[in-house]
Protein backbone atom coordinates (compact mmCIF):
# COMPACT_ATOMS: atom_id res chain seq x y z
CA UNK A 1 0.00 0.00 0.00
CA UNK A 2 1.21 3.59 -0.57
CA UNK A 3 1.11 5.89 1.37
CA UNK A 4 -0.35 8.65 -1.15
CA UNK A 5 -2.72 5.80 -1.51
CA UNK A 6 -3.79 5.80 1.99
CA UNK A 7 -3.84 9.44 2.51
CA UNK A 8 -6.15 9.81 -0.68
CA UNK A 9 -8.61 7.33 0.00
CA UNK A 10 -9.05 8.28 3.78
CA UNK A 11 -10.43 11.60 3.12
CA UNK A 12 -12.84 9.95 0.55
CA UNK A 13 -13.80 7.48 2.77
CA UNK A 14 -14.09 11.06 5.55
CA UNK A 15 -16.39 12.51 3.25
CA UNK A 16 -18.63 9.54 2.86
CA UNK A 17 -18.99 9.45 6.69
CA UNK A 18 -20.04 13.51 6.46
CA UNK A 19 -22.54 12.98 3.93
CA UNK A 20 -24.10 9.51 5.75
CA UNK A 21 -23.80 10.53 9.94
CA UNK A 22 -24.34 14.08 9.47
CA UNK A 23 -26.35 15.04 6.23
CA UNK A 24 -28.51 12.13 5.65
CA UNK A 25 -28.86 10.65 9.08
CA UNK A 26 -29.69 14.22 10.56
CA UNK A 27 -32.15 14.76 7.96
CA UNK A 28 -33.74 11.32 7.67
CA UNK A 29 -35.43 12.66 11.43
CA UNK A 30 -37.67 15.13 9.66
CA UNK A 31 -38.64 12.53 6.81
CA UNK A 32 -39.47 9.45 9.31
CA UNK A 33 -41.57 11.96 11.15
CA UNK A 34 -43.64 13.31 8.16
CA UNK A 35 -44.03 10.09 6.28
CA UNK A 36 -45.16 8.10 9.00
CA UNK A 37 -48.29 10.30 10.00
CA UNK A 38 -48.35 12.32 6.30
CA UNK A 39 -52.46 13.33 7.56
CA UNK A 40 -51.14 15.51 10.36
CA UNK A 41 -48.58 18.10 8.90
CA UNK A 42 -49.41 20.80 6.93
CA UNK A 43 -48.99 21.25 3.18
CA UNK A 44 -45.50 23.00 3.35
CA UNK A 45 -44.10 20.51 5.91
CA UNK A 46 -44.44 17.63 3.58
CA UNK A 47 -42.88 19.52 0.88
CA UNK A 48 -40.06 20.04 3.17
CA UNK A 49 -39.55 16.36 4.15
CA UNK A 50 -39.79 15.61 0.11
CA UNK A 51 -36.97 17.87 -0.40
CA UNK A 52 -35.24 16.61 2.57
CA UNK A 53 -35.91 13.04 1.00
CA UNK A 54 -34.05 13.91 -2.13
CA UNK A 55 -31.23 14.97 0.11
CA UNK A 56 -31.39 12.49 2.44
CA UNK A 57 -30.83 9.81 -0.43
CA UNK A 58 -28.25 11.08 -2.68
CA UNK A 59 -26.08 11.72 0.86
CA UNK A 60 -26.76 8.63 2.17
CA UNK A 61 -26.06 6.17 -0.88
CA UNK A 62 -23.33 8.04 -2.24
CA UNK A 63 -22.00 8.42 1.14
CA UNK A 64 -21.38 4.55 1.42
CA UNK A 65 -20.12 4.48 -1.96
CA UNK A 66 -17.29 7.34 -0.79
CA UNK A 67 -16.32 4.75 1.70
CA UNK A 68 -16.19 1.68 -0.47
CA UNK A 69 -13.98 3.71 -3.14
CA UNK A 70 -11.97 5.26 -0.01
CA UNK A 71 -11.14 1.54 1.49
CA UNK A 72 -10.41 0.19 -2.27
CA UNK A 73 -8.11 3.05 -2.66
CA UNK A 74 -6.75 2.61 0.31
CA UNK A 75 -5.23 -0.48 -0.90
CA UNK A 76 -4.43 0.61 -4.22
CA UNK A 77 -7.90 -0.01 -6.13
CA UNK A 78 -9.67 2.48 -8.26
CA UNK A 79 -13.27 1.51 -8.07
CA UNK A 80 -14.37 5.00 -9.94
CA UNK A 81 -16.99 7.43 -9.04
CA UNK A 82 -20.68 5.80 -8.44
CA UNK A 83 -22.53 9.90 -8.41
CA UNK A 84 -21.57 12.27 -10.27
CA UNK A 85 -23.43 15.55 -8.99
CA UNK A 86 -26.95 14.07 -10.33
CA UNK A 87 -29.23 17.09 -9.10
CA UNK A 88 -27.92 19.43 -11.75
CA UNK A 89 -29.11 16.96 -14.81
CA UNK A 90 -30.89 18.58 -17.64
CA UNK A 91 -32.86 15.93 -18.23
CA UNK A 92 -34.38 12.70 -16.82
CA UNK A 93 -31.43 11.45 -19.17
CA UNK A 94 -29.19 12.49 -17.57
CA UNK A 95 -29.87 12.41 -14.59
CA UNK A 96 -29.21 8.19 -14.71
CA UNK A 97 -26.04 8.66 -16.42
CA UNK A 98 -25.05 10.80 -13.51
CA UNK A 99 -26.74 8.55 -10.44
CA UNK A 100 -25.56 5.32 -9.37
CA UNK A 101 -23.64 4.92 -12.38
CA UNK A 102 -22.32 1.12 -11.62
CA UNK A 103 -26.19 -0.30 -11.52
CA UNK A 104 -26.63 2.57 -15.01
CA UNK A 105 -23.84 1.04 -16.72
CA UNK A 106 -24.84 -2.52 -16.30
CA UNK A 107 -28.30 -1.94 -17.42
CA UNK A 108 -26.87 -0.33 -20.43
CA UNK A 109 -24.96 -3.02 -21.38
CA UNK A 110 -26.80 -5.97 -20.22
CA UNK A 111 -30.24 -4.72 -20.83
CA UNK A 112 -30.14 -1.31 -23.18
CA UNK A 113 -27.71 -2.36 -25.81
CA UNK A 114 -29.21 -6.38 -26.54
CA UNK A 115 -32.18 -5.15 -26.95
CA UNK A 116 -31.34 -2.77 -29.77
CA UNK A 117 -30.30 0.43 -28.02
CA UNK A 118 -31.28 3.41 -29.91
CA UNK A 119 -30.87 1.89 -33.05
CA UNK A 120 -33.78 1.64 -35.36
CA UNK A 121 -37.04 3.22 -35.28
CA UNK A 122 -37.37 6.08 -32.67
CA UNK A 123 -40.73 3.97 -31.03
CA UNK A 124 -38.43 0.93 -30.34
CA UNK A 125 -35.40 3.17 -28.67
CA UNK A 126 -38.54 4.49 -26.57
CA UNK A 127 -39.80 1.33 -25.57
CA UNK A 128 -35.98 0.13 -24.89
CA UNK A 129 -35.46 2.98 -22.29
CA UNK A 130 -38.97 2.59 -20.66
CA UNK A 131 -38.46 -1.17 -20.29
CA UNK A 132 -34.93 -0.35 -19.05
CA UNK A 133 -36.03 1.87 -16.03
CA UNK A 134 -39.39 -0.55 -15.65
CA UNK A 135 -37.15 -3.09 -14.31
CA UNK A 136 -34.41 -0.96 -12.68
CA UNK A 137 -38.08 -0.42 -10.65
CA UNK A 138 -38.30 -3.90 -10.11
CA UNK A 139 -34.78 -4.03 -9.07
CA UNK A 140 -35.54 -1.98 -5.97
CA UNK A 141 -38.24 -4.30 -4.90
CA UNK A 142 -41.56 -6.16 -6.39
CA UNK A 143 -43.78 -3.22 -4.24
CA UNK A 144 -46.47 -1.60 -6.04
CA UNK A 145 -44.48 2.15 -5.23
CA UNK A 146 -41.48 0.57 -6.68
CA UNK A 147 -42.95 -0.44 -9.76
CA UNK A 148 -45.02 3.06 -10.04
CA UNK A 149 -41.28 4.89 -9.68
CA UNK A 150 -39.87 2.64 -12.56
CA UNK A 151 -43.19 3.50 -14.54
CA UNK A 152 -42.78 7.45 -14.09
CA UNK A 153 -38.84 7.28 -14.54
CA UNK A 154 -39.61 5.09 -17.62
CA UNK A 155 -42.26 7.41 -19.08
CA UNK A 156 -40.02 10.51 -18.28
CA UNK A 157 -36.83 9.13 -20.49
CA UNK A 158 -39.10 8.11 -23.08
CA UNK A 159 -40.63 11.21 -23.07
CA UNK A 160 -37.16 13.28 -23.55
CA UNK A 161 -36.17 11.12 -25.61
CA UNK A 162 -38.83 12.07 -28.03
CA UNK A 163 -38.59 15.84 -27.02
CA UNK A 164 -34.71 15.39 -28.07
CA UNK A 165 -35.89 14.13 -31.27
CA UNK A 166 -38.69 16.85 -32.23
CA UNK A 167 -36.06 19.48 -31.43
CA UNK A 168 -33.24 17.84 -33.55
CA UNK A 169 -35.58 17.31 -36.77
CA UNK A 170 -37.17 21.55 -36.37
CA UNK A 171 -33.44 22.36 -35.93
CA UNK A 172 -35.08 24.50 -33.02
CA UNK A 173 -31.99 26.01 -30.89
CA UNK A 174 -31.55 29.21 -28.45
CA UNK A 175 -28.70 31.33 -30.74
CA UNK A 176 -28.07 33.88 -27.59
CA UNK A 177 -25.63 33.03 -24.50
CA UNK A 178 -27.83 34.47 -22.12
CA UNK A 179 -30.81 32.28 -23.71
CA UNK A 180 -29.02 29.65 -23.45
CA UNK A 181 -28.10 29.63 -19.51
CA UNK A 182 -31.51 30.57 -18.88
CA UNK A 183 -32.40 27.71 -20.81
CA UNK A 184 -29.97 25.76 -19.39
CA UNK A 185 -31.28 26.75 -15.69
CA UNK A 186 -35.01 26.04 -16.59
CA UNK A 187 -34.34 22.09 -17.66
CA UNK A 188 -31.99 21.92 -14.67
CA UNK A 189 -35.03 23.08 -12.25
CA UNK A 190 -37.66 21.10 -14.52
CA UNK A 191 -36.05 17.69 -13.76
CA UNK A 192 -34.96 18.46 -10.37
CA UNK A 193 -38.64 18.42 -9.82
CA UNK A 194 -39.21 15.31 -11.66
CA UNK A 195 -36.54 13.58 -9.77
CA UNK A 196 -37.92 14.87 -6.72
CA UNK A 197 -41.84 13.94 -7.27
CA UNK A 198 -40.01 10.20 -7.76
CA UNK A 199 -38.76 10.35 -4.67
CA UNK A 200 -42.17 10.73 -3.53
CA UNK A 201 -43.43 7.39 -5.00
CA UNK A 202 -39.93 5.78 -3.74
CA UNK A 203 -40.11 6.85 -0.41
CA UNK A 204 -43.78 6.39 0.43
CA UNK A 205 -44.75 2.07 1.22
CA UNK A 206 -48.24 2.64 -0.10
CA UNK A 207 -50.11 3.82 -2.94
CA UNK A 208 -52.39 6.00 -0.70
CA UNK A 209 -49.71 8.11 0.92
CA UNK A 210 -48.30 8.97 -2.63
CA UNK A 211 -52.24 10.57 -3.02
CA UNK A 212 -52.33 11.82 0.46
CA UNK A 213 -48.54 13.33 0.07
CA UNK A 214 -49.28 14.89 -3.05
CA UNK A 215 -52.82 16.17 -2.38
CA UNK A 216 -51.79 18.11 0.71
CA UNK A 217 -48.64 19.72 -1.24
CA UNK A 218 -50.90 21.27 -3.89
CA UNK A 219 -53.50 22.14 -1.91
CA UNK A 220 -51.01 23.89 0.51
CA UNK A 221 -53.36 21.74 3.11
CA UNK A 222 -53.11 22.67 7.23
CA UNK A 223 -51.92 20.73 9.80
CA UNK A 224 -48.54 20.55 12.16
CA UNK A 225 -45.73 22.93 11.10
CA UNK A 226 -42.69 21.13 10.77
CA UNK A 227 -39.52 23.39 9.53
CA UNK A 228 -36.65 21.12 10.76
CA UNK A 229 -33.60 23.59 11.05
CA UNK A 230 -31.23 21.28 9.53
CA UNK A 231 -33.22 20.80 6.25
CA UNK A 232 -32.92 24.56 5.33
CA UNK A 233 -29.17 24.22 6.23
CA UNK A 234 -28.51 21.24 4.01
CA UNK A 235 -30.61 22.30 1.20
CA UNK A 236 -28.28 25.70 1.09
CA UNK A 237 -25.33 23.72 0.93
CA UNK A 238 -26.56 21.77 -1.39
CA UNK A 239 -27.56 24.96 -3.72
CA UNK A 240 -24.30 26.23 -3.31
CA UNK A 241 -22.29 23.31 -3.79
CA UNK A 242 -24.01 22.62 -7.00
CA UNK A 243 -23.90 25.83 -8.49
CA UNK A 244 -20.37 25.94 -7.54
CA UNK A 245 -19.49 22.67 -9.90
CA UNK A 246 -22.03 23.51 -12.63
CA UNK A 247 -20.06 26.89 -12.91
CA UNK A 248 -16.37 25.91 -12.04
CA UNK A 249 -15.74 22.44 -12.06
CA UNK A 250 -18.65 22.13 -15.83
CA UNK A 251 -20.17 20.04 -13.92
CA UNK A 252 -18.24 16.96 -13.30
CA UNK A 253 -17.55 16.38 -9.33
CA UNK A 254 -14.03 15.59 -8.38
CA UNK A 255 -13.07 14.47 -5.11
CA UNK A 256 -11.32 17.26 -2.92
CA UNK A 257 -7.78 15.99 -1.64
CA UNK A 258 -5.95 17.95 0.49
CA UNK A 259 -1.95 19.13 0.80
CA UNK A 260 -0.84 18.05 4.36
CA UNK A 261 2.60 20.25 3.44
CA UNK A 262 -0.03 23.56 4.74
CA UNK A 263 -1.34 24.52 7.46
CA UNK A 264 -4.30 25.12 6.16
CA UNK A 265 -5.57 21.89 5.15
CA UNK A 266 -4.73 20.27 8.88
CA UNK A 267 -6.90 23.30 10.03
CA UNK A 268 -9.16 21.82 7.68
CA UNK A 269 -9.27 18.33 8.61
CA UNK A 270 -9.49 18.87 12.19
CA UNK A 271 -12.34 21.47 11.57
CA UNK A 272 -14.71 18.65 9.65
CA UNK A 273 -13.71 15.85 12.09
CA UNK A 274 -14.86 18.23 14.84
CA UNK A 275 -17.83 19.06 13.14
CA UNK A 276 -18.37 15.14 12.83
CA UNK A 277 -18.14 14.71 16.52
CA UNK A 278 -20.58 17.80 17.01
CA UNK A 279 -23.46 17.39 14.77
CA UNK A 280 -23.55 13.30 13.53
CA UNK A 281 -27.10 11.74 14.19
CA UNK A 282 -25.97 9.24 17.09
CA UNK A 283 -29.49 7.60 16.85
CA UNK A 284 -30.70 4.49 14.90
CA UNK A 285 -30.05 4.88 11.15
CA UNK A 286 -30.03 2.36 8.56
CA UNK A 287 -28.16 2.72 5.06
CA UNK A 288 -31.18 3.47 3.17
CA UNK A 289 -29.65 0.86 0.01
CA UNK A 290 -28.86 -1.60 2.34
CA UNK A 291 -32.25 -3.33 2.04
CA UNK A 292 -31.72 -2.85 -2.56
Amino acid sequence: MKKQNIIAGAQIFLMGIVKKTVIADRLGRSVDAVYAAPTAYSGISILLATIAYTMQIYADFSGYSDMAIGVAKCIGYDLGKNFNMPYIAHNPSEFWRRWHISLSSWFREYVYFPLGGSRGKLIKTCRNLFLVMFLSGIWHGTGITFILWGLYHGIGVAAHRVFAEVVNRQRWQIKSVLGQKIAGGVSILCTLVFVNIGWILFRSDTVDTIGIILHRIFTRANGVEYIYVFTILFMILFIIVNIYTLIKKQGNAEYIFLDYNKFSSWFILWTVIFLILVFFYPGEAEFIYGKF
